[in-house]
């Protein structure tokens, strides 16, 4: 048996939308709103400027405007710290730029806080130095709830490290289908480094709207998707934005810290 390359450069222009305005943004009873924006840009072309230089976006509660964002870097949009956020108020955000139109998401209401009860470091009993974070917490009896995780670890004030490691809008998530209204406990696998004496972590539990959901799963089966050719096509990314793309999502977390002091080097 034998085999053989066969190669041949095509002309290919692809179709490019003109720049679609994209929105990653979350609103939240802890942080306010924070919103990224950004312009698609052709996909043969991936190194070029993003950046919506006039962009201007706006935050709507129950249909009234209530207050324009503030940039604070390019193309990075937070509410002024003075601002009040209500509960039982349908929010939503509007992109307006001169040259890529507007763009306008989906309604999101504040969360409440699931409240974190403790987080514990349990070390692995197998010849290796990983370990588990384990989150504990009640899990409400009234709603259906979906919750992600993270944490980040200091050296005295010093972070060293964090997960999720590159990207906050992408997290693991759960829904709490299987233990709705009980007391729940979550692990994550975790590895303490080696080259220091004593860290401390602080892990977060986030209580997360369906619409935040819905994105996180259909990352995740793009992710499985792309670039597979036993796939008929990528599967989709889900986007609550009208006339343009990304996610608008709510959330609130609860934190706890711990202090680990590493006796083995």
């Amino acid at each position: 048996m034998f085999s053989c390359d066969l190669e041949k450069e095509i002309e290919y222009d692809p179709v490019y939308d003109g720049g679609k305005i994209i929105i990653h943004g979350f609103i939240s009873q802890n942080e306010g709103v924070r919103v990224i924006v950004r312009k698609s840009v052709p996909v043969n072309r991936t190194t070029e400027n993003d950046i919506i230089s006039d962009a201007q976006v706006l935050l709507f509660g129950d249909g009234t405007f209530n207050l324009n964002l503030t940039e604070v870097e390019p193309g990075y949009f937070v509410s002024p710290p003075e601002s009040k956020l209500a509960t039982g108020v349908a929010y939503m955000i509007r992109v307006v730029t001169d040259k890529n139109g507007e763009a306008e998401s989906s309604t999101q209401l504040l969360l409440p806080e699931v409240i974190l009860d403790s987080l514990i470091y349990e070390k692995s009993t197998q010849l290796t130095k990983s370990g588990k974070l384990k989150y504990y917490f009640k899990d409400p009896l009234a709603s259906v709830n979906f919750y992600s995780f993270s944490y980040k670890e200091f050296d005295h004030n010093d972070l060293i490290g964090t997960f999720p490691y590159n990207n906050e809008f992408i997290m693991p998530y759960i829904s709490d289908i299987a233990f709705n209204g009980t007391l729940w406990s979550e692990d994550m696998f975790y590895y303490p480094p080696s080259n220091r004496d004593t860290i401390t972590i602080t892990g977060r539990l986030y209580n997360i709207s369906p619409e935040y959901m819905k994105f996180l799963e259909s990352m995740d089966d793009y992710e499985y998707t792309r670039g597979d050719p036993f796939f008929d096509h990528t599967s989709p990314v889900f986007s609550n934005i009208k006339n343009g793309y990304g996610i608008f999502g709510s959330y609130t977390f609860s934190e706890k810290s711990l202090t680990y002091i590493i006796t083995e080097k």
